[in-house]
């Protein structure tokens, strides 16, 4: 197979590499590249388990004292992200450096050295002025990333720069910026002042050391900076050696700020090939597709067979395994050849996994060639409970109905301690998930992802986790799961749903509405009525109203919809509540969190109607949606919401 020991390479996990790299002499074979800007060159989408797979020749220059990552700044390390700061996300920087391995022949060794700060003006990086700008945003986000680099980002990213002048050689600066000089038309002089300076102050030659700045998130993507990029694409004709790296095509995440992680990807991955362009490098844009149709089968004591369909590039697949409860980390399996298409796991698959009967484990697959990790697919497999099961109705199975959009859906990474099974916690599946191995209307017990085939985490899971850790142990819980990420309240109005079903004509959008059979709302009572069958409905989970921010009207639109359940379901308010979460709230500025003013006027319209607080739960960067811990926080102020009503 086509250089299978770069494939091979690429398999080293975070826990192999906690160790740092120790570089001596300078090496003109360790090219370096200088990485600055903000939020999305600092890295403000998620990390998924597939980017932390890192080729051994591929190294970044930690920029910050970090504890939680056990790195001292100054020292480089394997570039395992995060590449910035300590507890950011994934950087364009990241594809970027896997991009150059990939296609440099393989005495080259490449670093980077990433000093970015999400929300920074473009001059925070001029030493001339930059103190004029350590007060962009006074709050401490803000002011404590600066000081995480010593109050002046710019001298630390030269300090730097020298120290790593000693082991290699600088070859190119890439910036991505401009979000927050959005419309300011001397930029392009801004980022001209600025590259002049590093370049003096490092003793650098232009035009061996070319300046590459991406556009921020454009208007195919429905950018709220969009109009930026026509200012971007005139640095060429300020900065002869400047290059503009596109970033059309390049998926986001809904604030419409920041790209997500395949975005994110694609966009490394372009700065890498024009940089590749630039030294005279050739390659080969045409990569496959991640695995599809993902089917989980023939799941037995101590095995279970995994199918797919190979993208007609695919050179071949990479094998994968995960047990989160022994918490192995992603361990290679294999690699199999472009013609086979399943795989079946059984017994001990290495030495580290072995599959029993009572695990729960994360099978994952690589299409090659993957030079950013675009290509790669997973299915989570519950060994205990293989084909779910039909529960006969038990009046101390209590169910509850789960509703709303993208934080309730699940936008949180699933991480390994997630991924354990209690049998008293039951999700009533909504949708046929073959990655899954589930099938719609059928009980399972209740592992993540619990709405979409490919969803994240939900406060959903924390709440059925809490309830039955505090009720008895002869009652069960059930959750019901319909969710929309981006909807409107009103898409769950039976009567004027279909007015939003085109909330956005976004395809990931339309493919959940579709999924749902164009109606959310239908769909949700049609599983609530088989789950009646089975237990009692003891309420009504709702975590929505970021699509409906400032409408005030948004209390009435929820009566509406828990009237319209309550009446076809035959339920009676005062035994079902209806509890509604906050959503990110303004102490974790959150971009909507104005919002919460009115949804905490919600048991003012409806009696039997409860808020739960978000203050305190912690967010992703796009500051729309909670992180893992902040789900879990919030998942569990919903259950002890509920044991609160049922105490009384």
């Amino acid at each position: 197979m086509k250089n299978n020991n770069y494939y091979k390479s690429l398999l080293v996990s975070l826990l192999v590499f906690l160790g740092m790299i120790e570089l001596h002499a300078q090496d003109p074979n360790f090219h370096i590249y200088l990485c600055f800007g903000q939020s999305n060159m600092e890295g403000s989408a998620s990390i998924e388990p597939k980017d932390k797979l890192v080729n051994d020749r591929f190294l970044a220059m930690q920029t910050t004292d970090c504890n939680n990552l056990l790195r001292t700044q100054g020292i480089w390390y394997p570039a395992v992200p995060p590449l910035s700061q300590c507890y950011t996300g994934l950087s364009p920087a990241d594809a970027f450096g896997k991009t150059m391995v990939k296609h440099l022949p393989d005495s080259i060794k490449v670093g980077v050295m990433n000093v970015a700060i999400g929300g920074s003006d473009i001059r925070l990086f001029d030493k001339e002025i930059y103190q004029n700008y350590l007060n962009t945003y006074p709050e401490s986000w803000f002011q404590d990333k600066i000081n995480g680099y010593g109050g002046n980002p710019y001298q630390r990213l030269i300090e730097l720069a020298k120290k790593a002048q000693k082991n290699g050689v600088i070859k190119g600066i890439l910036l991505h910026q401009g979000e927050t000089n959005t419309g300011d038309k001397k930029w392009p002089l801004y980022v001209k002042k600025i590259y002049e300076s590093m370049l003096s102050d490092l003793s650098l030659n232009a035009d061996e050391v070319p300046l590459l700045a991406g556009e921020v998130v454009g208007a195919d993507q429905g950018g709220k900076c969009a109009a930026m990029n026509p200012i971007i694409q005139t640095l060429p004709n300020v900065i002869p050696t400047a290059h503009v790296i596109s970033s059309k095509g390049c998926t986001v995440r809904d604030d419409q700020v920041h790209f997500n992680s395949a975005g994110v990807r694609e966009l490394g991955k372009r700065y890498a090939e024009q940089m590749l362009s630039i030294q005279g490098i050739a390659i080969s844009k045409k990569e496959p597709n991640k695995p599809s149709n993902v089917q989980v089968s023939r799941i037995d004591e101590d095995s279970f067979t995994v199918t797919w369909d190979n993208d007609l590039l695919s050179e071949g697949t990479n094998i994968f395994i995960e047990d989160p409860e022994k918490k192995t980390g992603n361990v290679y399996v294999k690699t199999l050849g472009p013609n086979e298409n399943s795989f079946s796991y059984k017994g001990n698959v290495t030495k580290n996994v072995t599959i029993d009967k009572e695990g729960v484990y994360v099978a994952r697959f690589q299409s090659l060639p993957d030079t950013d990790g675009n290509a790669y697919t997973e299915a989570i497999v519950n060994m205990k409970d293989p084909d779910g099961e039909k529960i006969k109705f038990d009046p101390n199975f209590h169910i509850y109905l789960c509703i709303g959009q993208s934080n309730m859906e699940g936008s949180a990474a699933i991480q390994p301690q997630d991924l354990y099974a209690n049998e008293r916690l039951k999700v009533l599946q909504s949708l046929d998930c073959g990655k899954l191995g589930r099938n719609i209307n059928r009980w399972y017990t209740a592992i993540p992802p619990l709405f979409h085939c490919s969803t994240g985490l939900s406060p959903a899971d924390y709440f059925g986790r809490t309830l039955v850790e505090q009720l008895p142990e002869k009652i069960k819980v059930g959750l019901v799961p319909v969710a929309v990420g981006g909807c409107d309240i009103r898409i769950f109005d039976k009567d004027i749903y279909q007015d939003y079903n085109a909330t956005t004509k976004e395809s990931w959008f339309v493919d959940k509405v579709r999924s749902y059979r164009g109606n959310p709302y239908g769909h949700l009572i049609n599983l609530a009525k088989i789950a009646q069958k089975s237990g009692v409905i003891k309420g009504i989970l709702l975590h929505q109203g970021e699509a409906n921010a400032g409408d005030k009207n948004w209390p009435k639109y929820v009566k509406s919809v828990y009237r319209n359940i309550l009446k076809d379901l035959s339920l009676d308010a005062k035994s079902v509540p209806l509890i509604a979460g906050e959503v990110v709230h303004e102490d974790q500025k959150g971009m909507f969190g104005y919002m919460n003013q009115i949804i905490n006027t919600l048991p003012q319209v409806i009696p039997t109607a409860h808020v739960v607080s978000s203050k305190g739960c912690l967010v992703q960067e796009d500051n729309l949606h909670f992180n893992s811990e902040g789900v879990r926080k919030l998942g569990k102020r919903y259950a002890d919401k509920i044991l609160e009503i049922q105490q009384k």
